[in-house]
């Protein structure tokens, strides 16, 4: 299934100014991920030969009310904003009101390819945290100064990756004693939320409080040398050096990554994991208990509380992997304890692993790979392999639902 995509990128990338015929075709594919591939590619045009914005802007006309055909017309309103910007004005009303939130995201790139400021700002308070972040990283991009008030609501909301994004941009803010109080309340504010996986936004505001902070934000960072996390310790230690001119050294208290739960992988030992999508298709794997045992119990416990349960896959790479499991379907929201790396396995086509970002820093997200990838060997967990329904995997698409995660009587191998 990733060949022909992998293909098209190819083409597309060495030959596609001088010949432009075979992503043209590619649009009729048989496969979506193709035919997406190639709608990508017109963003670069097709030379002097071929005017690709009548062809992206019927595309971008085709967007269905709802449901879950969306991905061709929103790949094609980025490609027209890229490729023809004027066109795009009058298509974006559609898209930025759209009921689906990820059509919302991409009418967010396409507003910011555009300079669209107004449809930005009103995505920029968007019900879903995943189009406020992708708008206020159009706007920080475009260094408008709406940027600026998305950033401090943005502060405030339970998106790691929103916040992370927000406090990135208060590093332009003009009023630095403001931007400063507010990146406080928000690192206190997640750090007595107790989730490992706060580990990444609370770096990015420490980071951003080092270039804005002064010697007067000392005492409300300094608690935060003892902090668990060694990252977010030692982010303290740079704000303060920084600071003041002096070394200050960090003393981090890590805390214990919690035991497996034994009762959960020896029941595990005789199922098997089925994932069915909501269009009724499903995935069978055999789960590696004696391979990755506490990734095995981790996933397993997950799956019997009903965890994954309408959550989708969010990150959709024809030729590496699909990946899902996020309550806030980005990569920076998961389970909150982290899960230790079980590496052991390869990762071979229809292997199962978990994401994450950094040694031992899982939140029980999970990857197929579409492909072989050794370059993942030894520093990802494989802890289950696709037994049956790997052409759905193939054709997972971005956003796709996983309705049911559920363990299962595995047969007598």
């Amino acid at each position: 299934m990733g060949k022909p995509a992998c293909a098209s990128w190819t083409w597309g990338r060495h030959r596609q100014a001088r010949d432009c015929r075979p992503v043209l075709g590619a649009l009729t594919d048989a496969s979506t991920h193709v035919a997406l591939a190639a709608i990508d590619l017109l963003a670069g045009g097709c030379g002097n030969a071929t005017p690709v914005s009548p062809l992206l802007q019927k595309e971008a006309e085709a967007l269905p009310p709802s449901g879950a055909t969306w991905h061709r017309a929103a790949h094609a309103l980025v490609s027209l904003a890229k490729a023809a910007p004027a066109d795009v004005r009058t298509l974006l009303p559609r898209f930025v009101g759209h009921p689906i939130w990820q059509v919302r995201m991409y009418a967010a790139r396409a507003a910011g390819a555009t300079g669209a400021v107004e449809a930005l700002v009103l995505l920029g308070g968007d019900a879903h945290d995943n189009v406020r972040e992708a708008a206020l990283g159009e706007l920080a991009r475009l260094k408008r100064p709406e940027a600026l008030a998305a950033a401090y609501v943005g502060l405030t909301r339970p998106d790691h990756q929103l916040v992370m994004t927000a406090a990135r941009t208060l590093a332009g803010a003009v009023d630095r004693a403001k931007a400063a109080k507010a990146l406080s309340i928000a690192l206190l504010r997640l750090t007595l939320e107790g989730k490992d996986t706060s580990r990444d936004p609370r770096v990015a505001i420490l980071t951003t409080l080092a270039e804005i902070g002064s010697t007067s934000d000392v005492d409300t960072v300094t608690p935060f040398l003892s902090d668990w996390d060694p990252r977010v310790a030692e982010s303290a230690a740079k704000a303060i050096t920084k600071w003041t001119g002096q070394a200050k050294e960090a003393m981090p208290r890590p805390r214990s990554l919690a035991a497996p739960d034994l009762a959960a992988l020896e029941t595990a030992r005789t199922k098997d994991l089925r994932i069915t999508m909501a269009r009724g298709d499903v995935m069978e794997l055999r789960l590696l208990a004696d391979e990755a045992p506490a990734t095995v119990a981790r996933v397993a416990s997950l799956a019997a509380k009903g965890y994954y349960a309408g959550l989708t896959f969010h990150r959709v790479e024809p030729t590496f992997v699909i990946q899902g499991g996020s309550p806030g379907a980005n990569e920076f929201m998961g389970d909150g304890p982290y899960m230790r790396d079980e590496p052991g396995v390869a990762h071979n086509r229809g292997t199962v692993g978990i994401s994450t970002r950094g040694r031992d820093t899982g939140d029980a997200q999970i990857f197929v790979n579409l492909v072989d990838s050794p370059r993942l060997d030894h520093a990802y967990t494989v802890f289950a392999v696709v037994e049956r329904g790997m052409d759905v995997a193939d054709a997972v698409l971005e956003g796709d639902v996983m309705a049911k995660v559920e363990l299962v009587d595995a047969p007598r191998r």
